[in-house]
């Protein structure tokens, strides 16, 4: 058996968290799965604000956070350790 996604929110303080997520190759196989079941997770899960990094160069990470309800917010140049730009997206409840 392997795995084909691991997820979480990590809440900085009342009101404000961030998701994460760690996909594998296998994922495409399984979107509808797991994209459902993210779904119903986060709409369950009540905060003021949502947030979710997204590297801009990924278009298919960008289109699902989309579809999760994110909107793009901004772009943080140079986050990244190696400098790379990165989108902050929100989920306001």
């Amino acid at each position: 058996m392997d795995v084909v996604a691991c997820a979480g929110i990590v809440e900085f303080w009342p009101g404000r968290a961030q998701v994460w997520s760690l996909l594998s190759d296998q994922m495409p196989r399984y979107r509808k799965t797991v994209h459902r079941a993210v779904k119903t997770f986060l709409d369950g899960y009540r905060v003021r604000r949502l947030e979710c990094v997204i590297d801009p160069r990924s278009e298919t990470a960008l289109r699902w956070a989309q579809h999760l309800g994110f909107q793009v917010e901004y772009l943080m140049r140079g986050y990244t350790p190696n400098g790379d730009d990165q989108l902050m997206c929100v989920r306001m409840d």
